[in-house]
């Protein structure tokens, strides 16, 4: 799926779905935990992530029959600070 009119975003993840990526695990898991994004070689509290970005995650959510909140900013209030 390719959103149009906005710029590549940079997700940094933990929990399962990081530990997948990282190809440590072979597990499945229900959701990707965004803790931040990465701007700039900076580091940004992912909450809140950017509407544009929850749009397409419900169009994939729909499409893929997902959990509806597959993808969420939940350990960003534990992570980096603004």
């Amino acid at each position: 799926m390719r959103v149009r009119h906005h710029p590549p975003i940079h997700l940094v993840v933990c929990g399962g779905s990081a530990l997948i990526a990282l190809r440590l695990v072979t597990r499945t898991t229900q959701d990707v935990d965004v803790l931040a994004t990465l701007e700039n070689g900076q580091l940004l509290c992912a909450r809140p992530l950017p509407e544009w970005l929850l749009a397409a995650a419900e169009a994939v959510r729909s499409e893929l029959s997902l959990p509806i909140h597959w993808l969420n900013d939940g350990p960003a209030s534990k992570g980096v600070s603004s």
